[in-house]
């Protein structure tokens, strides 16, 4: 007779990995029962495995590394530049005359000028929000919220519980990332009228939940799509990599709920390359202001 085996925990035995397949009882009718087990060596698949998860890791460490650094390229030279260009526009226009063609054509340029210094201040915060680094998760998640609302037509509302407090900055940017991948994919395929993003803190751990009332999960992509989202299996392993859990489900009658739980300290690895989240040394433009171009007179 076969016996099929739970699924029991991996086992290591010196340098090999296995893992039991089944059981089979032996007896001739006359003596002792005995046992058989069937074992698998899944060592090279463990290995595998391993590095598949390694590689991701890495991706996502060089990913995080490159938009620190194009957000300060863009801040250092072409905001500034930009934020220059419309300043002197418009004192320019003050000081012509008010009645002349020259006039208008200046204020109209410098509204131009800071028109763009708005844009690139948006993609900059995309890219790595300035705010995470210096007021933490609650608030960078309550921008992220606002600006959400303000750039659709869903109603997005944003929500905490328990005493705020300051978490491990990989479990921060984890967070932050898998807010940011869920609510747009609310915007761009769910078609929702509403939207929520909760965020609960515990002794151990914190909770962050999206909700919407949209057309529920099917949309959600498996892979990253064209516009660079992390898709289903990179936010998998950004919730992994902190030693938390993510959990997608439908709600009823329609909509998708998100729900990640991350520990408030990120699992240990073996090196940098295992922390994806870890930002690197704070960057020089994090907290300078960004603003500061005042509107033109058109």
């Amino acid at each position: 007779m076969a016996v099929q085996s739970p699924d029991l925990p991996l086992r290591a035995n010196g340098l090999a990995i296995t893992k039991p397949l089944e059981a089979h009882e032996l007896s001739d009718g006359e003596g002792p029962v005995m046992v058989q087990i069937v074992l698998a060596d899944i060592t090279e698949q463990h290995r595998r495995q391993e590095e598949q998860r390694e590689f991701a890791a890495r991706l996502l460490a060089v990913q995080e590394d490159e938009r620190a650094r194009l957000a300060r390229e863009l801040h250092d030279e072409p905001l500034q530049h930009l934020t220059y260009l419309a300043r002197t526009l418009d004192d320019l226009g003050d000081r012509s005359p008010s009645s002349g063609r020259l006039s208008g054509r200046l204020a109209h340029t410098a509204a131009v000028a800071t028109d763009a210094a708005g844009s690139l201040r948006k993609i900059i915060q995309g890219l790595r929000p300035p705010v995470l680094d210096d007021f933490g998760l609650v608030s960078a998640l309550r921008q992220l919220t606002e600006e959400t609302r303000s750039r659709s037509t869903t109603t997005v509302t944003f929500e905490v519980s328990g005493p705020p407090a300051r978490v491990d900055p990989d479990v921060e940017l984890a967070a932050y990332r898998l807010a940011q991948e869920a609510l747009s994919n609310v915007v761009r395929h769910a078609h929702a009228d509403r939207a929520t993003v909760s965020l609960a803190f515990a002794p151990a751990h914190v909770r962050l939940t999206i909700e919407d009332d949209g057309v529920g999960i099917g949309p959600l992509s498996q892979t990253p799509g064209p516009s660079g989202g992390l898709g289903l299996i990179g936010m998998r392993e950004r919730v992994g990599m902190t030693g938390g859990r993510l959990d997608i489900s439908s709600r009823d009658p329609h909509g998708t709920r998100v729900h990640i739980v991350m520990p408030l300290r990120a699992a240990p690895g073996e090196d940098r390359g295992a922390h994806p989240s870890r930002p690197s040394p704070r960057p020089p433009w994090a907290g300078s202001q960004l603003s500061g171009i005042r509107p033109s007179r058109r």
